[in-house]
């Protein structure tokens, strides 16, 4: 049976939709699997998460599907892209909806590849400046210590390490502007 495949933390989550699934899910909640989809919320997606593991894990349970939203929380997804980007193509696999409505869906929520990666560019930018910020502290907290500890006459240590403290800082205030 084909399936939807995504790595997580070196794990394969296979996922896919049965027939009986949508079934009880529809029988569960009174309302069309297409109603569901237009759902979107923390329980709606933990419940495709759970139904949608079934199909390989019977047992599967809510807190499994818990457990499982968290992790892709914990891999910066956002509920956004767990709904787009995880159940709305494990739907494609499972014949609920083809991938060319999922691409409208997609532009119509203003949802694209290139705005994920863009803000994933923001996190890694975001990421250096803290990197850079904390080597500047360091580098002026080391800076003055050199300062006072030093002899007049042997102060070029000091010069070194505060001007690449100064050189760090300048090129944190220029990663400020990629934003």
């Amino acid at each position: 049976m084909k399936s939807y495949e995504i790595e997580l933390n070196g794990e394969t989550i296979r996922l896919r939709l049965r027939s009986v699934d949508i079934c009880e899910m529809e029988e569960k909640n009174k309302k069309s699997i297409i109603e569901l989809m237009k759902d979107i919320s923390q329980t709606t997606i933990i419940m495709f998460l759970m139904y949608m593991r079934r199909f390989e894990i019977p047992n599967y349970s809510k807190k499994d599907a818990s457990e499982l939203y968290d992790k892709f929380i914990d891999n910066e997804y956002s509920m956004q892209d767990v709904v787009f980007n995880v159940i709305y193509e494990g739907l494609v696999v499972s014949g609920v909806m083809t991938k060319g409505e999922l691409l409208n869906v997609k532009e119509a929520m203003g949802v694209t590849q290139k705005k994920i990666q863009k803000t994933n560019k923001r996190m890694n930018i975001s990421k250096i400046r803290t990197v850079l910020n904390i080597l500047f502290m360091i580098g002026a907290v080391v800076s003055v210590i050199l300062y006072f500890n030093l002899g007049e006459n042997n102060r070029s240590l000091f010069l070194y390490v505060c001007g690449t403290s100064l050189f760090i800082k300048m090129v944190e205030v220029v990663f400020r502007f990629f934003r």
